[in-house]
């Protein structure tokens, strides 16, 4: 729960008279005072799942259940300040009040981060200088002990986790609450009026050199084409021009309208698990789990030619990458456009750590194989989901160990989804790499209608050594439900030669009895030699 925002609409307040003109806070009698302290959004809530800014609810999600009186304290201070910000999110909620360190912890909050993710939105990286003058005229302060979640609310909660459905459901019911409720709670926050100019920092900071004119430090930044100014409370009727904003700052105003201002919110409540890397006796663990919630839009690798040494995973919502393992420049990258997710990597491991790393993505394309030839390979994946982040252990500055963080992905169905299985590894580990994901079948459904798609994969091993090719082609409602061989590391085909150690690699059944079939073949292959 975090501090305040800007409600949009000034309600007027009737002093114990019935009339408007009260001047300040302690000309109101306790019914109205409670009026304008709820209609200010007290024990309301507020969306910070958008990067244009927060969004205050018209829902009151708490109650108070201290018999004390809130404590509001009565000002009337004029505060300035100027804060740097350095991309967009940080700008649009820092010219709404917000103080970075408040904006840091809600984003912090795994509730608020999932929400913020499920918009998918690109958080430009640009540097801002914003003015903010705000005068304060009662500073509201809760205790998150006074309070308790509305009948409503809980009933809301309990009833989405009583459905006697998958998870999924349950998840989809509880996460529709902050959609009208809010993320968050502000506990200390301000009522009053304020005034905030955003500008880019290079245009800010050319006025600080220029002028000689010190008053709020608004001239001609707010005249700048790149500024933007807004108001919070009073009647803007009356700023007409920056030379009357001293002005306007002066003027009476009578608590109708105040506005709450969430100017530098002092005090968060909300859950913010710390994670630290461990020292292991096999190592350093590394853990990406702070950023499951955000979309990749790159990864990139440094091979040694033996093994992956580090990977650099690049966020649309972050302004440089996160790497993990060693400090080398990446030599191999993968590009996802808007869209595009990875859903499967199949990683080439032997007892000393990664050798190599291919990935498949939501659009059917499959990366080519970066690394070594070396090791076996694992097919890492979830059903419906797709990768978020890295976690694993790098040894002797290598990545020993690897895994991934699956997030379901709530975007169109992926074309290549459903459950699979995965046989173990059969014959040696020489031999260069092949997927035939690429090429496998499948429906899609679209604006367009729906259908399929289907490619030829390409030929893996030897053609000009010799021997027979063998083809056999299957009937529409015939599917592949087992693979017999021999392998003498390499591998050979049943209708290959005679030796070799005899192996069954047969479709197993789904958790819940259904039947499978084969659905590709991931191996490797020498230049002579069949898999």
């Amino acid at each position: 729960m975090v501090n305040p925002v800007a409600m949009d609409v000034a309600h007027g307040v009737r002093g114990p008279k019935g009339s408007t003109d009260a001047s300040s806070y302690a000309e109101l009698d306790e019914a109205t005072r409670e009026t304008l302290l709820l209609d200010k959004g007290y024990l309301s809530g507020v969306r910070v799942d958008s990067n244009d800014g927060p969004r205050p609810s018209s829902h009151r999600v708490a109650q108070c259940i201290s018999t004390r009186s809130p404590h509001v304290r009565e000002t009337n201070n004029i505060d300035s300040d100027v804060v740097s910000t350095e991309n967009r999110r940080e700008t649009n909620y820092v010219h709404k009040g917000w103080s970075l360190s408040a904006l840091s912890t809600s984003d912090k909050s795994p509730w608020a981060v999932s929400r913020i993710a499920r918009n998918n939105q690109a958080n430009s990286w640009i540097r801002s200088s914003t003015k903010y003058v705000l005068i304060q005229k009662l500073r509201v302060d809760l205790s998150a002990e006074d309070l308790s979640p509305t009948v409503e609310l809980s009933k809301a909660f309990e009833e989405a986790l009583e459905r006697p459905s998958l998870l999924k459901v349950k998840w989809s019911k509880c996460r529709g609450s902050p959609t009208y409720r809010g993320d968050v709670i502000p506990l200390v926050f301000d009522i009053g009026i304020s005034l905030a100019v955003t500008d880019l920092e290079p245009v800010a900071r050319n006025y600080l050199k220029v002028t000689d004119r010190s008053y709020l430090g608004l001239h001609q930044l707010s005249m700048s084409a790149s500024a933007r100014a807004s108001t919070q409370g009073g009647d803007p009727t009356t700023l007409q021009s920056e030379d009357n904003v001293k002005e306007w700052l002066r003027r009476p105003v009578p608590p109708h309208q105040w506005e709450r201002t969430e100017r530098a919110p002092r005090s968060l409540v909300t859950y913010c698990p710390v994670t630290t890397k461990a020292i292991t006796s096999d190592g350093t663990s590394f853990d990406g789990t702070s950023h499951v919630h955000n979309t990749i839009s790159k990864i990139a690798f440094y091979s040694d030619g033996y093994y992956i040494k580090s990977i650099s995973v690049k966020y649309t919502t972050e302004g440089s990458p996160v790497t993990y393992g060693s400090n080398k420049t990446p030599n191999n990258e993968v590009t996802l456009t808007a869209g595009e997710y990875v859903t499967d990597i199949i990683l080439w491991k032997d007892q000393k750590g990664v050798c190599g790393l291919q990935l498949n993505t939501s659009k059917g394309i499959t990366s080519q194989h970066f690394g070594s030839d070396g090791g076996t390979p694992t097919v890492m994946r979830s059903s419906g989901g797709c990768l978020s982040a890295f976690s694993g252990i790098v040894q002797s500055d290598i990545i020993h160990d690897l895994r991934v963080n699956i997030v379901e992905t709530r975007r169109s169905r992926l074309g290549l989804g459903g459950d699979r299985e995965f046989s173990k590894y059969y014959g040696g580990v020489a031999g260069t790499p092949f997927s035939d994901w690429p090429f496998v079948t499948y429906e899609y459904f679209g604006p367009g209608g729906c259908g399929t798609k289907s490619r030829k994969a390409d030929y893996h091993g030897g053609s000009n050594s010799g021997g027979k090719e063998h083809t056999f082609v299957l009937a529409s409602d015939e599917d592949i439900v087992a693979v017999l061989g021999r392998y003498n590391k390499p591998d050979q085909r049943y209708f290959g030669g005679g030796d070799g150690e005899d192996f069954r690699c047969q479709a197993p059944a789904t958790g819940d009895g259904k039947a499978t079939r084969l659905h590709y073949i991931c191996a490797k292959v020498e230049i002579g030699l069949t898999v």
